[in-house]
Parts: structure tokens; sequence; C-alpha cells
């Protein structure tokens, strides 16, 4: 019995063996028949996917890479917020050093005007102590005549330098009125604007302490005596009032003119005043004098 197995056993081993031996030429032929191009492209792309995988499997280096890249955004992220209040402080800062330079800058300005306005003051009160003032001293009727116009009178007008610098380019103005019971302040102060603004300047100079005799002469005009009352047929009786303005100028640079005024009323032998004749042209009365009313009725 063992023999008969053992036997078996060869026996089908020694089949198997010539299977496999006939098989192997077949195997062959058919490994024969397969393109070796084929079998090489299938390698390559093979390959190619397990380089890909390989190379898209992750790695110990790609953990390390992508955490430092988040440390890295993570910085930035912490140093752009720092950069954001560095830029708003600094926003501050300039901010309240802009508001200091303008506060200083207002200052600087207040302290020059207040300068400005104080060397005005110490130059205007300098000006004042050594600017001159004229006064007038005295008014008198040189003569006195009819003319086409009117009544004419001549007058000397005596000035005197109080001042303590010379007085310069002085002028004289003068208007004579019919006089009233009340002093004509409002014509008054209309002819003082007027001789103010007027553009007539004269030639004479008054040193400090010296006196000037200026002769000037004024007229009534006709106009003003007929509608003075009658008092014996065509005789009129009439009284006078000199207003005058003595305009004059400083040494000073951009010191503006100064002016002082002065009125003189007629006095005459009888309280009646002038006698006029009117329809003669004569004057009944041989004397006039004046007498001061306001001799600074302003000055400035």
């Amino acid at each position: 019995m063992r023999s008969c197995k053992r036997s078996a056993c060869t026996l089908v081993g020694a089949g198997l063996v010539l299977v496999g031996t006939a098989a192997l030429p077949a195997a062959a032929g058919l490994q024969e028949r397969t393109p070796l191009s084929v079998a090489a492209k299938s390698s390559s792309t093979d390959e190619r996917i397990a380089i890909a995988l390989e190379r898209a499997a992750p790695t110990a280096d790609d953990a390390k890479r992508e955490a430092a890249d988040l440390h890295a955004q993570q910085d930035m992220a912490e140093w752009a917020r720092w950069m954001v209040f560095l830029t708003l402080a600094q926003a501050l800062v300039a901010i309240v050093s802009i508001g200091l330079v303008l506060r200083s800058l207002s200052q600087s300005s207040r302290a020059i005007r207040e300068a400005t306005h104080a060397n005005q003051i110490a130059q205007s009160n300098h000006v004042s102590d050594v600017r001159p003032w004229l006064e007038i001293e005295d008014v008198k009727v040189a003569g006195w005549g009819f003319t086409s116009g009117g009544l004419r009178f001549d007058l000397e007008i005596r000035l005197k330098n109080v001042g303590a610098s010379p007085a310069r380019n002085i002028w004289v103005d003068l208007i004579v009125e019919p006089e009233t019971r009340t002093y004509p302040s409002a014509q008054a102060r209309s002819f003082r604007e007027r001789v103010r603004t007027d553009p007539i300047y004269g030639e004479r100079v008054v040193f400090p302490g010296a006196t000037r005799q200026i002769s000037e002469s004024v007229t009534l005009f006709r106009s003003k005596m007929e509608v003075l009352p009658n008092t014996i047929g065509t005789l009129r009786n009439l009284k006078i009032l000199i207003i005058g303005v003595a305009r004059y100028e400083s040494v000073f640079n951009d010191d503006p003119p100064k002016q002082s005024g002065f009125s003189y009323r007629s006095e005459c032998p009888r309280d009646e005043g002038l006698v006029l004749d009117l329809d003669n042209n004569r004057l009944a009365t041989t004397t006039i004098n004046l007498q001061a009313t306001e001799r600074g009725w302003y000055a400035d």
C-alpha cells in the first residue's frame, strides 16, 4: 500500500512537472507576443504615479514649513496691528504738535500786535509831548470896505507856538456871519471838517516859543446883509461873528494835520454895532474891535 501511494505521488508530481514544462513554452510565446513599448509605458506611468503620490504625501518637513508659515503670518498680523497703533499714536502726536504750533503762532501774533500797539502808544505819547501847539493870541481888524460881493474885512491874526517842535505848513481859513443869539455850533463843525480835508497847504513855519502874524481877508456876502432888519430907513445894524481855523503840521512822519479853532465877535463904540448904508455902500462906524469869544473852541 505504501509503495502504491508513493508511486502515485511520484506520478502526480511528474505530471505536474510535465504540465509545467509544457506550459512554459506557451507562456514564453505569450510574453513574446506582448509589445515592449506597452510594458515600458505601463512601467513609466506607474513610476510617475508613484513619484506623484510620494511627492504629494505629507512629510515632516512639510509640517514644519506650514508651521513656520503660520507663525510668520501671525507675526505679520501682530506687527500690522502694532503698526496701526503706532500710526495712530504718531497721528495723535502730530495733531497735538500742530495744535501747539498754531497756539504758539497765535500767541506770537497777539504778542506782536500788542507790542505794535504799545509802540504806537509810546510813539503817540512821545509825539504828543514834543509836538507843536499853535495858540491864537489875538485877531484884529486892519481894514474893511465894500466890494461887489459884499463887505470885506482884513484881519491880522497872531499865532504862537507853545509846543516843543516847529509847526509847518500853516494855513488859516475864515468865515464871517452876522452874529446871532446862539453860537452856530453845527456850522462851525462843518467848517472844521471842510478845513481838515482841504488839500491846500501853507508854507509858513513857526518855531517853538515864537509868534507869527498872518494877514487874511474874509467877506460877508451882500445877500446875508440884505436880510438884516432895518433900523432907520436903509440903515441896518450889524454885528459880526468871525470863525477861524488854523491848520498846521508837525515835523513827524505820518502825523496827521493839527487844527486850532477860534472865534471873535465885533465890539463897537455903541451897542448897536456896525451901521450899514447898503444903498451907498458905506459904514457909518469908523472903529471896529473884535472880542474873543472862543480862542480855542477846539484844538487837536
